[in-house]
């Protein structure tokens, strides 16, 4: 009963403290490259080249940012990129040069 309450606790707190959204009327932040600004997002949920996208229950935040458009992935540098750009990943023209040699 009492880890239930110290979650549920701490639960609350990080929903008071991602309540801090962006004031009406104020333009989106410019976003870089590969990614979209969102009023409500969650990182947990957004792939990264070093792991696939999470399929198990995660803490729902409501947080705005920036995170990474459809199609793409953030890499260890955090920048969104194509999956097709992270470390260890062979592109089709590479594996193709390699097939003719």
């Amino acid at each position: 009963m009492f880890k239930l309450t110290v979650l549920t606790i701490a639960v609350c707190v990080l929903l008071v403290k991602a309540d801090h959204g962006q004031k009406p009327g104020t333009p989106a932040p410019k976003c870089r490259k590969g990614e979209r600004f969102l009023d409500c997002g969650n990182s947990c949920m957004e792939p990264k080249c070093t792991k696939p996208p999470v399929n198990f229950p995660c803490i729902t935040l409501c947080l705005s940012g920036c995170y990474c458009r459809e199609g793409y992935v953030r890499n260890d540098k955090g920048v969104c990129v194509p999956p097709s750009k992270c470390p260890g990943v062979k592109n089709a023209s590479s594996s193709s040069e390699s097939n003719e040699s």
